[in-house]
């Protein structure tokens, strides 16, 4: 299966999210087989991504019924989107409850807040080692679609895993979105080895974030550089987090006094901090500098 998710201990926790939802990884192999029936095996299938339990339902499902699923922001602009659907013309799309009045296909599944749209759109022939499509940042003006074969994303998944030492003690939270490579990332790295992964949708700044992360135990945190950025606003350094261990970072060049600083606070308080690179095209990560480094 996916990612080993059949592999791991069935009641461990795999999902929460700030929804209230909980799923162990046995019920998230079955979640898995079932939804991933209600669609035909090599469709395309847009997936309006957010941070919650149904979200990842649909991408983990489509992936092992091997469709080919795209991670799009739920969030994404009217014009865009109507854009994509009139070039790539998928077959069905996996969009939040919320979102539906913007579409007038026909429902045909709902769970986890999450329901199944069919475009009446024709299957089309794609390439069998075809797995997954997700947009790249768009950092040069316009964003392009970066095809996955088959074994990639577990490939990297294993050798995250590997390098940053995760087991399945960890309890990352994850606030980059999943349409987003680096949460993305996070994600599969953690579901690979057996861990919690704490799905969130509130804002840094709010104290619902801060409260989640502590009644969770969250054990690591990735996060862009903007992301550090509103740490140190919120003073962070001086919060009580026993739980949390590490703190990684990607999706840009942190500038030198927040480096510093983060390795200091890191030095300081016996935590781990990892600074990582990547690129949408290479699963998010391609090289990390160890910790005692």
């Amino acid at each position: 299966m996916f990612l080993n998710i059949d592999k791991q201990k069935s009641s461990s926790l795999a999902l929460i999210d700030c929804e209230g939802n909980h799923v162990t990884y046995g019920e998230l192999a079955e979640l898995m087989n079932t939804v991933g029936k209600k669609v035909k095996p090599r469709s395309l299938i847009f997936n309006l991504c957010k941070n919650t339990v149904g979200s990842m339902v649909g991408y983990l499902s489509f992936i092992e019924q091997e469709a080919v699923p795209v991670t799009l922001s739920a969030k994404i602009d009217d014009n865009l989107l109507t854009d994509l659907l009139n070039i790539y013309t998928p077959a069905y799309m996996w969009v939040p409850v919320e979102e539906t009045d913007r579409f007038e296909y026909e429902i045909i599944f709902e769970i986890y807040g999450y329901v199944l749209l069919k475009t009446g759109n024709e299957l089309f022939p794609m390439n069998d080692k075809l797995q997954f499509c997700m947009t790249t940042s768009g950092s040069t003006g316009s964003p392009k679609f970066v095809r996955y074969k088959k074994g990639n994303l577990e490939a990297n998944a294993k050798n995250v895993a590997i390098a940053f030492g995760w087991t399945e003690n960890e309890r990352p939270v994850c606030d980059l979105g999943m349409q987003y490579t680096m949460g993305l990332n996070v994600i599969n790295t953690h579901l690979y080895v057996g861990a919690t992964v704490l799905l969130t949708t509130f804002n840094l700044m709010s104290g619902e974030f801060w409260d989640y992360i502590k009644k969770g135990r969250a054990t690591n945190f990735t996060g862009v550089p903007f992301s550090y950025e509103i740490f140190y606003r919120l003073h962070f350094e001086q919060m009580d987090l026993p739980d949390l261990h590490t703190l990684s970072q990607g999706g840009g060049r942190l500038t030198d006094n927040r480096f510093i600083q983060l390795a200091e606070y890191a030095k300081r308080t016996g935590k781990r901090f990892i600074p990582s690179f990547g690129t949408t095209e290479t699963s998010a990560r391609m090289t990390c500098l160890p910790a005692e480094l």
